[in-house]
C-alpha cells in the first residue's frame, strides 16, 4: 500500500510539472502569435532584406538552414551508419574499438557551440576548408548521434535479423 501511495504521488508530481511546462509553452506560443501574426506575412518569408537589414524578409535565412541541414544529413548520415555497421558487425572485440565507442558516446555531452568553434579554429583557419563548412560542422553535431542510434539497434536485435535492419525490409524479405 505505502509503495503504491508514492508511486501515485511520483505520477501526480510528474503530471503536475507536465501541465507547468504545457503552460508556460502555451504562454509563449500564444504572446508570439498574438505579437507576430500582424507582421507575418508572404513578402516577410519570401523578400530578401534591405536598407541596412531592418526592411525585408527572412528568405534567404529559411534558405541557407535547408542547406545546411541538408548538407549535414547527406554527410553525416552514411558517415554515422557506416561507423556503426563496421563497429558493431565486423570490428573485432578490442581496447581501440572500445575507446573509439567511448569517445562517441562522450561526443553526446559535447554543446553544438563547442563543435562549431572547434571546427572554426581547426577546418577553417588551418586548414583553410570555407565550403560548405557550416554543413560539416554540423556534421559533427548529429553523426554521433546515428550512431549511437544505429549501434543500438543492432546490440538489441538478433544477430539472425540484422541484415533486415539495415536494409528496411521484414524478416520475410518484403517491404
Amino acid at each position: 500500500m505505502k509503495k503504491e501511495f508514492s508511486q501515485n504521488l511520483g505520477f501526480f508530481a510528474l503530471f503536475l510539472c507536465i501541465v507547468a511546462t504545457l503552460l508556460a509553452l502555451g504562454s509563449i506560443i500564444y504572446f508570439i502569435a498574438l505579437r507576430g501574426f500582424g507582421v507575418l506575412s508572404w513578402n516577410f518569408l519570401t523578400q530578401v532584406p534591405y536598407s541596412a537589414m531592418t526592411k525585408g524578409g527572412i528568405a534567404p535565412v529559411i534558405v541557407g538552414t535547408l542547406y545546411i541541414t541538408l548538407g549535414a544529413i547527406l554527410f553525416a548520415l552514411p558517415l554515422g551508419l557506416a561507423c556503426a555497421i563496421y563497429l558493431c558487425e565486423y570490428s573485432p572485440k578490442s581496447i581501440v574499438v572500445n575507446i573509439i565507442r567511448i569517445s562517441i558516446n562522450n561526443l553526446a555531452g559535447v554543446p553544438s557551440v563547442v563543435f562549431g568553434l572547434f571546427g572554426l579554429a581547426v577546418f577553417v583557419k588551418f586548414f583553410g576548408f570555407y565550403y560548405f563548412r557550416k554543413s560539416y560542422f554540423r556534421n559533427s553535431c548529429f553523426a554521433h548521434d546515428y550512431f549511437i542510434g544505429t549501434g543500438s539497434a543492432f546490440s538489441c536485435s538478433p544477430v539472425n535479423q540484422r541484415g533486415f535492419i539495415v536494409s528496411g525490409r521484414n524478416k520475410m524479405g518484403n517491404d
